[in-house]
């Protein structure tokens, strides 16, 4: 509360302001069942001019919702996160701590504030003296028009506008001040979304061993005396990160990919540091962003980042190079409201974000928002004048469906392939003007570039299962000039994860990386050399010497290229590995 009182008055207000879509979208969905029976009654042409059971319905909303308000800000007092399923949980298996841990004096004031709305509520409702009753009833046909066009508006404000994603926690984030954040979030529309995303797992699916015998396997693989191989020759430069949506290797020539898709990145490859060996964590943007960030491995089936509350409990690099004197920022085209990217982002210590509502109408000139070139322009722009030591991170966005471009096709055809290797092509000739751009400026020379993708892609090759390791391999560059000499040009295929970025780049800063338990060093030469994929209910577990593809939805594993022996051992550690992540999502 004492941050919400720091805030200026112009602050708090915005709350309302960005808060109004998710409370729309509330009211909406309180309005579900009134919606339908007013439907059905006038198409009918026999709305009834009163009625007891609405009045009933809206009182009892009235009141829970009141008294949902009160049980919200007790809640976010004690444990600083708004009313969600946890909290419900710990009032139905043990109602007795619930209660002693949030009976203190202010809930007094605010079981008083509470039945304060509560009355005010209703007085509105009743003084409002609601007439559904309607004397006379156009044609049928208009009738039809007229509930035909109601539920295009209602379906508009359940989904809170009519923007490409639908509403989100993160749609209500709009400060680095998370009290904001939660003041401006429903609590009634968060309470049911947080109750959802448990609904389906409140326990964990992956119980293949005991917890300890799972926790001893991750311990084992993931235990190294710490060493580094220095590729850098300065501890504290500037990081660009620049996260390349869909970048499967199959793009790039010089990871056995196709030839003339991406001839910058190939060139840029043959004179910087590339890992020809790394795989992504998932195949949706979510999981990588997340993976990339924290190294925290993907759940199968669920989705870390699209719960707040969990999210923010991981480590991140953007959090961890803030806390040691770099100005941050982050970069995207398109909404960061989309998968809840906003909340993390303003979480994890980015100090500025640029997303669609940054761009001017013209240059928002694809479905997602602006294409890449328009972003890595106002990169450039902003870079001149940001302090230094700086860390930005850009989340590409035009190698998406529909691959959608503005300039000429590099590939023409309707042929998806064609079409995906052209916005591939597009977006690698962005970064060309872009390098190009930076080389000119003066905090170039101390700054490092990394480059790696958020997920493969079944295109263009088309022959890929989402269980086959082709499938998810991806590239991850280290580029600049801040590289020493006898790294420019090398490639190392040491086999590893997109998470296992921040354990090797904090290495090169002679940064701590202990809080990101996940994540290996791979300059260390002492680590086991592993990449852990899950796919929808299922894993890939890749090492040297083979590989496994386990589905859980039957207990079997469906593809494989390793010694019996090596197999069974493999699938043991996939699944420790699985099991011990999703409990630790499930604890978060």
């Amino acid at each position: 509360m004492s941050k919400v009182q720091e805030a200026g008055t112009a602050d708090v207000l915005k709350s309302f302001l960005f808060g109004l879509p998710m409370d729309i979208a509330t009211t909406a969905y309180i309005a579900t069942l009134p919606m339908l029976a007013w439907a059905v009654l006038f198409l009918a042409g026999k709305v009834p001019a009163r009625s007891n059971i609405y009045r009933l319905y809206m009182i009892i909303m009235i009141v829970l919702i009141g008294f949902l308000t009160i049980v919200d800000v007790n809640t976010y007092r004690e444990w600083g996160t708004k009313l969600n399923y946890r909290a419900f949980h710990v009032f139905f298996t043990k109602p007795s701590l619930a209660l002693a841990s949030s009976m203190i004096p202010p809930v007094f004031i605010s079981f008083i504030i509470g039945v304060i709305l509560i009355v005010i509520g209703l007085l509105f409702y009743f003084r409002s003296k609601p007439v559904v009753h309607i004397q006379e009833y156009p044609h049928m046909i208009k009738r039809i028009v007229i509930v035909l066009a109601t539920f295009v508006l209602y379906v508009v404000a359940l989904r809170g506008g009519i923007s490409t994603s639908p509403l989100s926690i993160s749609s209500a984030y709009y400060s680095n001040n998370q009290s904001l954040n939660h003041a401006a979030v429903n609590t009634e529309w968060n309470l049911v979304r947080d109750i959802i995303d448990h609904r389906s797992a409140p326990f964990n699916p992956y119980l293949f061993m005991d917890m300890k015998e799972a926790n001893a396997v991750c311990d084992s693989l993931l235990a190294a005396p710490d060493s580094t191989v220095l590729f850098l020759d300065t501890s504290k430069p500037n990081v660009v990160l620049v996260i390349l949506e869909s970048f499967t290797a199959d793009l790039m020539a010089s990871l056995n990919g196709e030839k003339n898709v991406t001839p910058f990145l190939d060139s840029l490859a043959a004179k910087s540091l590339l890992f020809t060996d790394i795989y992504s964590s998932g195949s949706r943007t979510d999981i990588g962003f997340l993976t990339i960030h924290s190294g925290f491995p993907s759940q199968a089936i669920s989705s870390l980042l699209t719960i707040p509350e969990k999210a923010k409990k991981v480590p991140s690099i953007s959090s961890s190079l803030f806390q040691n004197g770099y100005h941050t920022s982050f970069y995207y085209g398109g909404e960061s409201d989309f998968f809840n990217f906003r909340s993390f982002i303003l979480n994890k210590d980015y100090k500025r974000l640029v997303d669609i509502r940054d761009f001017e109408k013209k240059d928002i000139n694809s479905k997602w928002g602006a294409h890449d070139g328009v972003v890595l322009n106002r990169v450039l722009a902003d870079l001149k004048n940001e302090p230094q030591p700086f860390f930005s991170t850009v989340l590409t966005l035009s190698n998406h469906e529909p691959f959608e471009i503005p300039v000429k096709a590099r590939f023409p055809g309707n042929d998806l392939a064609d079409k995906f290797k052209s916005t591939a092509h597009y977006t690698d000739q962005s970064l060309k003007e872009f390098f190009t751009a930076a080389a000119k400026e003066e905090w170039y020379k101390n700054t490092l570039f990394v480059l790696v993708a958020d997920h493969g892609h079944r295109l263009p090759a088309k022959k890929h299962e989402i269980y086959m390791p082709r499938r998810s391999q991806i590239p991850l560059l280290f580029a600049g000039e801040v590289l020493k000499d006898e790294y420019k040009g090398k490639r190392i295929n040491v086999l590893g994860s997109q998470g296992d970025l921040p354990a090797t780049l904090l290495a090169q800063m002679g940064l701590d990386h202990k809080a990101f338990y996940w994540s290996k060093n791979l300059m260390n030469p002492n680590i086991r050399q592993f990449a852990f994929n899950s796919f929808d209910n299922g894993f890939l577990w890749i090492e040297k010497d083979g590989q496994v593809a386990f589905d859980n939805n039957n207990r079997k594993v469906i593809n494989a290229a390793a010694a019996p022996a090596s197999e069974k051992l493999m699938v043991r550690r996939g699944q420790a590995v699985l099991q011990k992540v999703y409990q630790e999502f499930i604890t978060y």
